[in-house]
């Protein structure tokens, strides 16, 4: 599975997917997110994402064909 991380601006509504939340802010200054990376890179996504009044940030795991594939075959 790859990690994702999902970016959703509030207003205007807009979504985008990242790799990595370096790649967020190879896009975005802070100032447009209304949070650092230092701040994000501390949060453990795996359990929560991060809210503000400016956007939404979540870790989404995307799965290949091949994953799901695994997957059944585990249960076979």
């Amino acid at each position: 599975m790859t990690k994702t991380f999902v970016l959703l601006f509030k207003e205007p509504m807009k979504i985008y997917t990242y790799s990595s939340l370096s790649a967020i802010f190879e896009e975005f200054a802070k100032e447009e997110l209304g949070v650092s990376l230092s701040t994000l890179q501390k949060r453990d996504f795996s359990f929560d994402s991060y809210d503000n009044e400016k956007v939404h940030i979540e870790l989404s795991l995307t799965k290949t064909r091949g994953d799901i594939i695994r997957e059944k075959e585990k249960f076979l």
